[in-house]
């Protein structure tokens, strides 16, 4: 079952580093694009979608508008999401003063590249191929199939 499988990937994501935990957590508890989880800046409780990360080949990295009204929303999160998610930011800011670039800031992004642009989308869908087969889960699953989890189990539980 569709269950299962999020079991099993949600035990591979503890092995593959805070960051890709937080990401692929928050992807399936918020049914988030990739693009617009790497466009998130840090904030509380609440998590502000407003904009979309875009990375096109031999082109710079690119943070716009969604594409449309509906895009731009606020997404809560649980309390066990923001627990990780506060993990993820002592690591994030640990990081940043080893390599000597102070403390983060608010506009700063919730995964970013060393010397602060955003992750490309790229990057996580690399990752989330190398977590199906690391988990020998069913490698027809694709990062934009976490928003439609999300959504079966939201509507299995209402």
């Amino acid at each position: 079952t569709i269950e299962e499988i999020v079991q099993r990937f949600i035990t591979e994501l503890e092995s593959q580093g805070l960051k890709y935990e937080a990401y692929f957590k928050m992807s399936l508890a918020t049914s988030m694009r990739r693009s617009e989880a790497c466009s998130l800046q840090w904030s509380e409780e609440v998590l502000h979608i407003r904009r979309n990360v875009v990375k096109l080949s031999g082109q710079p990295i690119l943070v716009k508008e969604p594409k449309t009204r509906a895009g731009v929303r606020v997404v809560y999160l649980s309390k066990e999401l923001c627990k990780l998610l506060r993990v993820w930011q002592k690591e994030s800011v640990w990081e940043k003063e080893q390599r000597g670039e102070g403390g983060l800031e608010e506009e700063d992004y919730l995964f970013r590249q060393p010397g602060g642009d955003p992750m490309v989308p790229s990057t996580f869908t690399f990752r989330f191929k190398k977590i199906l087969r690391e988990g020998n889960l069913p490698d027809n699953l694709n990062v934009h199939s976490l928003r439609h989890t999300n959504a079966s189990m939201l509507i299995a539980q209402g």
